[in-house]
């Protein structure tokens, strides 16, 4: 490719003080994308150390590498730099400190094609922990391997089943700034606010949104997130207050725009809590709650789900892991004991009340993956297990199903609105029905859709309710943790 012949995609990089990973992240671009044509704009962002000598000698290396020197504008200046230079039909912007999977590009731009909406979001992704390089080996080596094989990296997130649109981005911003793929055209004049000193993208996509944009889900794990010290030490305060910018941004009721704001501030408050454990973080996760907290207590069911999310993140292992039964008692019990305390001291749950969050802080913490391994073990003498939903849950149980042997058949009211990729696929061992196809006579049959009452009426007596599993398999962690609480 010339640079004078328009790619079909640019990708975006802004790196500051970047040395450590630029190499790794605009490689990485590089092995995302080889067959579509590419272009990567690397900026150095007025970097006080050798990062503008790096690129410019991977712009010498590499034809579709272009270097942009200037002084530091800041995340949001880079970017836009990197806009106003880009000539591919689609977009994506990649930090210093990121990467993609290989051949992800690939599949991001062919679904992008078939389509007609703005862009396409590749929203499953993966943090990780520290061991970039070995980590990023295996990725090349294998996508497979990382996908699905021993020591698979955990992919945390997925784009909602109909894609990103100004609605989901009202109540928060679903995925790191590199899971998101959009058509230049669309994008247009729009550039990033250069007032934002954090979540920027968030903003940028929000206001994309209202004039139209929207992002269909696409299955292709492709954006690796690198979790990093600095990453874990923004001022938990202002990131709440510029959240709250944002959010004001969006259109919807007043109530919806405090349930959005209760909601990220929940999250960076058990990320506080996460971070420093034992009273000295139940104390700042505190303080940050009574920022917006009003007459109304929290809702426990929020404060699980945040406190889960918290420890994922800021102790940088699966939630399973913490609930596996250890020799001695777990040290993050004792750190969810002081939390309870004083949000109980605070008046910012009810008191009273332990058991029950017991068993919702379980619920969230036990993967699906765990989930699903238990139903096919259940399942030993069956020899086809019939899944209804094409969900999260659902492909966790027909990957884990057809690894073991099982003859799996999936339907789903959806099909017609999801584009296979095949990047997470559990492969041809699993047959795609539809949805009022008769059920086989000695199948085990799985609801795995979250409203599933009306599905359990219309299928046989006996079908297995996916929430009947998950409670089961964390009906012992709950008990634990109840005790540790109390």
């Amino acid at each position: 490719m010339t640079r004078h012949s328009a790619p079909d995609i640019s990708v975006i990089v802004a790196a500051y003080n970047a040395i450590d990973t630029i190499t790794d992240a605009v490689t990485s671009a590089l092995c995302a994308a080889r067959r579509a044509s590419l272009e990567v704009i690397a900026i150095n962002d007025g970097s006080i150390d050798a990062t503008g000598a790096v690129i410019e000698a991977l712009a010498r290396r590499f034809a579709s590498v272009h270097a942009i020197q200037q002084d530091n504008k800041g995340l949001s200046g880079a970017r836009n730099a990197g806009l106003d230079a880009a000539r591919g039909r689609f977009i994506l912007f990649l930090d210093a400190d990121d990467a993609l999977t290989p051949d992800s590009l690939d599949a991001l731009v062919g679904a992008a094609k078939r389509r007609s909406e703005a862009g396409v979001v590749g929203g499953w992704w993966c943090a990780s922990h520290g061991r970039w390089p070995a980590e990023f080996e295996a990725i090349a080596a294998s996508d497979e391997a990382v996908l699905h094989g021993p020591g698979a990296l955990a992919w945390r997130n997925e784009p909602p089943v109909r894609g990103v649109d100004s609605m989901v981005l009202a109540q928060r911003n679903p995925a790191p700034v590199h899971a998101f793929l959009t058509s230049r055209e669309v994008i247009g004049a729009v550039r990033f606010d250069t007032t934002f000193s954090m979540l920027e993208d968030w903003d940028f996509w929000l206001r994309l949104a209202i004039a139209g944009a929207r992002w269909p889900a696409a299955p292709v794990a492709g954006a690796i997130y690198r979790l990093r010290e600095g990453s874990m030490s923004a001022d938990d305060a202002q990131m709440c207050a510029i959240a709250k910018r944002v959010i004001d941004r969006a259109p919807g009721s007043p109530d919806r725009a405090a349930l959005a704001l209760a909601r990220f501030t929940l999250e960076r408050a058990a990320l506080a809590f996460a971070r420093c454990g034992g009273a000295q973080g139940a104390h700042a996760a505190t303080a940050l709650l009574a920022q917006i907290h009003s007459s109304n207590t929290f809702k426990l069911e929020g404060i699980a789900a945040a406190t889960v999310f918290g420890f994922a993140h800021a102790r940088q292992s699966p939630p399973a892991v913490w609930l596996a039964p250890p020799d001695a008692p777990a040290p993050w019990l004792a750190d969810l004991r002081s939390w309870w305390a004083l949000l109980c001291e605070r008046n910012l749950v009810q008191c009273g009340r332990a058991n029950e969050f017991a068993h919702l802080i379980a619920a969230h913490a036990v993967s699906k993956e765990d989930v699903a391994r238990n139903i096919v073990a259940s399942a030993a003498s069956t020899s086809i297990i019939e899944i209804i939903g094409y969900g999260a849950n659902g492909r966790a149980l027909a990957t884990a199903a057809a690894a073991a042997g099982h003859r799996v058949r999936m339907r789903d009211d959806a099909w017609s609105g999801w584009s296979h990729s095949g990047a997470l696929d559990p492969g041809e061992a699993v047959e795609r029905v539809a949805m009022d196809a008769p059920v086989s006579a000695d199948a085990l049959l799985v609801l795995s859709p979250g409203e599933d009452k009306p599905l359990q009426r219309r299928f046989r007596p006996g079908a297995l309710r996916w929430r009947d599993a998950q409670e089961l398999a964390a009906a012992h962690a709950a008990e634990r943790i109840a005790v540790a609480l109390t």
